[in-house]
């Protein structure tokens, strides 16, 4: 919202009126969402717009154009295929996107709906759309059921929009019936009801005028007329911020061949944020996250150690899995920034129905610390997470051990960290810190676990 703009206070039992949702809620939400759109993109084109001809006195854009205009509507159109134009040679039109917003009914049935509370007939949608909207110039009762209706007000005075396809409709319904609008191709030259040169359709009827008050109205403002799709008009609209400017074409007999879209805006920092949201994701999960292009989900790789390295780089993953086929002492970890958290997980070729120690252990050291200050001889499957403190130095953040029906060997040495040791019946064990003292003994012991595979974790704060 921008400064003194107003947002409806709703409260409990609280009484409003339509107008006051409408304005001060739905119209507050849909502009605070445009607001944030155009301060994040600005107005432009994403993609497509692309023009071309293929076909005498039309334009075509082929491909679905993305984009975002100067009061932050989203435009998603649909490729807009031979346009007619009027394609006067060595003319200039300029082209352009302009969204609005026209009545609409329910989208399957094409049904409108009864007011419950008045009977009246309403509309049930707003619904955005490309193209120009207004009331019409003229309407002419023709008496025999249509009209005439001069729509220069949505094309252009003065030059042909003929086989263009205009919609028109009641301002306001007077039935639920079948008819409330009519799709018609623009015609264009001398009708005998008016002189003059004008843009105009002629109706199939009278949108239930008759049948239900037996009268048809030639106020100009009890109807609406919409022009479906592309601008194109000899007006110069490049600056305009109603549209969305997709640049020019020279009209030429035939064919046209003359396009010029140097002055259309592409939207860039559509790619910096694009970019911003890559980088953020490679300080999280390392340089080798992958964005795809198709926008559907991402990558996060997981690196593999080179076998026998003792100071394995870690800058590119965020886990690492270990690979050594002989006894490796992995004494430190290069690369990273300070804040960088890495997991090392053991993956060495131990059988995991027998499990035991892997190839790999972990040498506690200044530079790369172990929450328990003790040597880790990793099982498979055992990970150690790690947080980068200072340049090349990693302190134990968290372990987690797992343990395999089997036979395995472990081995526990004196320490001088402070530690207590709880155990419970439960498959889990856990090791905190406390302030109370306790070491334990050297010892060597040789089990044979009957339970299930359990799991043993070690958090250090």
């Amino acid at each position: 919202m921008a400064t003194s703009d107003k947002r409806i206070r709703l409260y409990n039992r609280k009484f409003t009126s339509i107008s006051a949702m409408d304005t001060y809620f739905y119209d507050t939400l849909d502009k605070n969402i445009r607001d944030v759109l155009v301060r994040a993109y600005s107005s432009g084109v994403i993609s497509g717009a692309t023009l071309s001809s293929s076909q005498a006195n039309t334009i075509s854009i082929n491909e679905v154009t993305n984009a975002i205009n100067y009061y932050g509507y989203i435009v998603e159109m649909l490729a807009q295929s031979n346009v007619p134009f009027e394609n006067t040679a060595a003319t200039t039109y300029y082209v352009g996107i302009k969204v609005v917003e026209v009545e609409a009914s329910d989208p399957t049935s094409n049904a409108v709906e009864i007011n419950s509370n008045t009977g009246s007939s309403e509309y049930i949608y707003w619904q955005e759309e490309v193209g120009e909207l207004d009331n019409p110039n003229n309407i002419y009762d023709n008496n025999d059921g249509t009209l005439t209706i001069v729509v220069d007000s949505v094309t252009e005075t003065g030059h042909s929009y003929a086989d263009r396809t205009v919609r028109v409709w009641l301002s306001a319904l007077l039935s639920t019936a079948s008819g409330w609008y009519e799709d018609i191709t623009v015609q264009y030259g001398t009708n005998i009801n008016w002189v003059g040169s004008k843009n105009y359709i002629v109706t199939t009827g009278n949108f239930n005028q008759m049948s239900v008050k037996g009268s048809i109205s030639t106020t100009a403002a009890a109807y609406r007329v919409w022009m479906k799709g592309l601008t194109i008009t000899t007006t110069d609209i490049s600056s305009n911020d109603d549209y969305i400017y997709l640049g020019t074409v020279i009209g030429k007999v035939g064919i046209p061949d003359t396009f010029d879209q140097s002055g259309m805006t592409i939207i860039s920092n559509f790619g910096t944020i694009t970019n911003n949201i890559i980088q953020l994701s490679k300080d999280t999960y390392g340089d080798a996250y992958i964005f795809n292009s198709d926008g559907n989900r991402s990558s996060r790789p997981v690196g593999i150690f080179i076998d026998g390295d003792l100071t394995p780089d870690v800058s590119n993953y965020d886990i690492y899995k270990t690979n050594n086929s002989l006894a490796t002492q992995i004494t430190a970890l290069d690369g990273g920034v300070v804040g960088d958290r890495r997991t090392v997980v053991a993956n060495d070729g131990v059988d995991p129905s027998i499990g035991g120690l892997t190839n790999t252990t972990l040498k506690h050291s200044s530079t790369l610390a172990l929450a328990d200050g003790l040597d880790y001889n990793m099982s498979l499957y055992d990970s150690v997470t790690f947080k980068c403190i200072a340049t090349n130095t990693w302190r134990e953040v968290y372990r987690s051990e797992n343990n395999f029906v089997g036979t395995t060997s472990s081995t526990s040495s004196s320490s001088s960290t402070s530690s207590t040791l709880s155990t419970t019946s439960s498959s889990s064990s856990t090791v905190s810190s406390s302030s109370s003292s306790s070491s334990s003994s050297s010892s060597t012991s040789s089990s044979t676990l009957s339970s299930s595979s359990t799991t043993s974790t070690i958090t250090v704060p």
